[in-house]
C-alpha cells in the first residue's frame, strides 16, 4: 500500500473522488467515471499518482489524479503518456517514453525519384 495507512489512503481517495463529482474526467482517456461501480469493474474509480510511488512519487494531494481501473492498470508504473501503447487505445508518444512510436512506412518511401541505395526499405 502506497500510502502510509489506510486512514490516508481512504482521505484522498475521498477528496479526489469530489473532483470526479465536480465533473473532472479520467486523466488517461477523458472519459467520465461513474463513482457508482464498485471496484474491481474495469471503470471502477481508481487514484492515480502522476509520478509512481515506485519511481518516487509521493502521496500528496496535488500529485493525485482520478482514473478509471482499467486505465490506471495499462500505465501501471510508466511514464505519463505511455497508456495504451499495447492496445493501441489512448496512445500518446510523450518525451520520457521507455518505449519506441510504431515507425511510420510511408517515411521510407522514395519519393524523389533516384532509385534506392541497396538495403533501403520502400523500394
Amino acid at each position: 500500500m502506497p500510502f502510509a495507512s489506510k486512514a490516508i489512503r481512504d482521505r484522498a481517495r475521498r477528496r479526489v473522488a469530489r473532483r470526479v463529482m465536480a465533473g473532472e474526467p479520467c486523466v488517461f482517456c477523458k472519459q467520465p467515471i461513474d463513482l457508482n461501480l464498485v471496484f474491481p469493474d474495469p471503470k471502477s474509480f481508481v487514484v492515480d499518482h502522476g509520478i509512481p510511488t515506485s519511481l518516487g512519487g509521493t502521496d500528496n494531494y496535488e500529485g493525485l489524479r482520478p482514473a478509471h481501473n482499467t486505465c490506471n492498470r495499462q500505465r501501471s508504473n510508466l511514464p505519463t503518456g505511455t497508456v495504451g501503447v499495447n492496445s493501441g487505445s489512448l496512445t500518446t508518444w510523450g518525451e520520457g517514453d521507455r518505449r519506441q512510436a510504431p515507425s511510420d512506412p510511408s517515411r521510407h518511401r522514395n519519393t524523389s525519384g533516384a532509385p534506392n541505395a541497396p538495403g533501403v526499405p520502400g523500394g
